[in-house]
Order: structure tokens, then sequence, then C-alpha cells
């Protein structure tokens, strides 16, 4: 079986590299939007933190900055630790592929979506 994740959502911080070995590495958290339940309640978004290597996380850390939307394909991992004598879980997503994503606006005059990157 093969675990492969991919996900879309935005940056919650600026991006944080550092290096190991000559070897680039980059690292936040992207929080999801989980949509709302069929009775059109809100659903609490999902977070995950994010692992990125080489080009991609120079991209990232020259391109993006909080708030960005990305989406990234990766493998899913847990993380496990523990404190005061409790065990807490995070998701980590050490990624293969990542871009960054073009937000559409619309345009307030004629209601046309505009791509404010053109």
């Amino acid at each position: 079986m093969f675990n492969q994740f991919i996900v879309s959502g935005n940056l919650v911080n600026d991006m944080q590299s550092n290096e190991r070995d000559g070897k680039i590495y980059a690292y936040n958290k992207i929080g999801v939007y989980n949509g709302k339940d069929k009775e059109g309640n809100q659903r609490d978004s999902m977070f995950f933190d994010i692992l990125v290597f080489g080009r991609d996380a120079e991209m990232l850390c020259k391109q993006a900055s909080k708030g960005t939307p990305i989406t990234v394909m990766g493998r899913l991992e847990e993380d496990k630790s523990e404190k005061d004598g409790k065990t807490y879980i995070n998701k980590r997503i050490v990624c293969s592929n990542v871009s960054i994503n073009v937000r559409k606006e619309k345009s307030e005059s004629n209601n046309v979506t505009v791509d404010p990157f053109a």
C-alpha cells in the first residue's frame, strides 16, 4: 500500500527554514477549511504540520508567507510527543510536491473574475 496525501489550505505562519548537512528544509503548519455538515453548521478547520525539502523549500521561503494558499502532496505521518504525562499526536505531511495557488478575485464593478498575478 502507498501512503500519498494531497491537501490544499493556507499557511498558518511565515515559513521557517533550516539547513542540515548542506540541505535546506522548511516547515510550517497548513490550515484546511473543512466545510459544513448536513445541517449547514461550520466544521472545525484541520491543521497539519508540513515539512518541505530542496527547491520546494527555497521557493516557499521566498514566495510564500502567512495566509498564502498552497497545495501539498506527500506522505502523511504521525508525530507523537509526551508532555506532563499527556500524549500529543500531530499529523505531519512530508512533502514531495508543493505549489502556490493563485487566488482569483471578483471585480466589484463588473463581477468579472480577475487574476491578481496577471
